[in-house]
């Protein structure tokens, strides 16, 4: 049985539910799930801001991508960290979870028109 889980952080201001998918929240983390996937999938997709703490957006994505990769598993490749149109950024990889699952996650970075970063 493979799993396949898609996270992919994009702006918050254009998070609001679709028909055929659910919202949740929990803190500052809004999550919305596809509701008509077959029972093996999984699909997430999440949007929070994030503190920078003095890092530019690259660094801060390369840095958490570095402390992910302790908490998903053996990654099948390095990570894939780009440049996209208008400076933003993107970071993906492929891993192998614990229980053997091959998954897929991805991390986008972007501005809100407030001048707040997310991913």
């Amino acid at each position: 049985m493979k799993k396949i889980i898609f996270i992919i952080l994009l702006c918050p201001l254009l998070a609001f539910a679709q028909p055929g998918w659910k919202a949740s929240s929990e803190a500052n983390v809004i999550t919305y799930l596809p509701t008509d996937l077959p029972a093996k999938k999984e699909f997430k997709l999440k949007f929070y801001k994030i503190a920078l703490d003095g890092l530019s957006k690259k660094a801060w994505l390369t840095q958490h991508a570095k402390e992910q990769q302790s908490i998903l598993g053996k990654t099948t490749r390095k990570w894939k960290i780009k440049r996209e149109k208008g400076g933003e950024w993107t970071a993906s990889n492929k891993y192998i979870s614990a229980s053997g699952d091959k998954l897929f996650i991805s991390y986008e970075t972007g501005t809100l028109k407030n001048g707040e970063p997310y991913v």
